[in-house]
């Protein structure tokens, strides 16, 4: 049944079967895995995406089927709210999918941060960013700021350096940074506007 269902909306032996044998599908019955990927496709489509959009999104992130179809509408209606248009919702979510995994407040707090440093459109082009720990990236910021290194847009990739290059280039864990620079004391303002490493006070 569901073998046969996926096929008819174009999916491959290779990621049929990649679908069948996840676990993160292994809970549902073919019935009921069927009607979350029909209800999914129905609103997807009546949104906007592309009926290829859907199929590629769900290969990226299987995760997508084991949401039901509520659970999307409020993930997409979390985006708008944080100020994302119709047009930018798709091309985020067809970019990187598994942002639908992610928290209504951290995606928040992310954007507010991008913004004040002024490299949030490059952020929103690379929706991967969003996954981010953001006390890392914060400490990593305020560590920049104190050696005189101002984040833009033409270096914003120093903020997501893996941990074997950052040690390399300046000598610090991701942990001695966190612990150096932890955010925990600020997290209650929501904002991280408070310390004036550079952001707006």
């Amino acid at each position: 049944m569901l073998e046969s269902y996926l096929s008819s909306l174009g999916y491959g032996d290779k990621e049929i079967d990649m679908f069948i044998n996840t676990k993160e599908l292994s809970r549902f019955s073919d019935e009921e895995l069927c009607c979350r990927i029909s209800d999914i496709f129905e609103y997807m489509l009546s949104y906007g995406y592309e009926k290829d959009e859907i199929i590629n999104m769900s290969i990226l992130s299987i995760k997508l089927f084991s949401f039901d179809v509520d659970m999307i509408i409020r993930k997409i209606n979390n985006l708008s709210r944080l100020g994302y248009r119709k047009d930018e919702i798709i091309k985020m979510t067809v970019k990187y999918p598994n942002i639908f995994v992610l928290g209504e407040e951290s995606i928040k707090i992310k954007k507010i941060f991008y913004d004040k440093i002024g490299i949030l459109d490059v952020i929103t082009k690379h929706p991967v960013y969003f996954s981010k720990s953001f006390d890392l990236v914060y400490a990593r910021y305020v560590f920049y700021y104190r050696m005189g290194i101002k984040i833009t847009k033409g270096n914003y990739s120093l903020l997501f350096l893996n941990q074997r290059s950052f040690i390399n280039r300046f000598g610090k864990t991701n942990e001695q940074l966190i612990a150096m620079y932890n955010y925990d004391e600020i997290k209650a303002h929501a904002i991280p506007l408070t310390l004036g490493y550079g952001l707006s006070e």
